[in-house]
């Protein structure tokens, strides 16, 4: 059974709190600076972290959370702020990544445990983009 939809002021908090209590995951934000050096893959209509750049920014990270499998849930897009990406198709995703000047912040969902699956990792890609 999928989250409900909640409401309130900090709409994404709590959507990540039910998404927490479903499955074994944990939420984390970083910001990177642009280019982020992250492959990201188009899962099942999720944006999932397919890899980093060796060399890049995200592989630099002091705190290398940043691993194959994360999915994005959230990401600045520029002047409008942060987007939310549940519900959003890869190439908007990418589009309001591409807005970013400077730096990115981003907030991922790290895949402890699925419950339901019994697994730790998503489905094979599907499609790649590189960032």
């Amino acid at each position: 059974m999928p989250p409900e939809e909640p409401t309130g002021t900090d709409v994404y908090a709590q959507w990540a709190a039910q998404v927490e209590a479903l499955n074994e995951v944990e939420t984390y934000e970083c910001t990177l600076t642009m280019p982020m050096g992250i492959v990201f893959e188009d899962l099942a209509g999720r944006c999932v972290v397919g890899g980093l750049v060796e060399g890049g920014n995200a592989a630099a990270l002091e705190d290398p959370r940043i691993g194959r499998g994360d999915v994005l849930l959230a990401a600045s897009a520029g002047s409008r702020g942060l987007c939310i990406c549940e519900g959003l198709d890869f190439d908007s995703i990418l589009d309001a990544l591409a807005e970013n000047d400077g730096s990115a912040r981003l907030v991922f969902e790290k895949a402890l445990k699925f419950k339901a699956a019994g697994n730790s990792a998503p489905p094979k890609k599907s499609g790649v983009w590189g960032w």
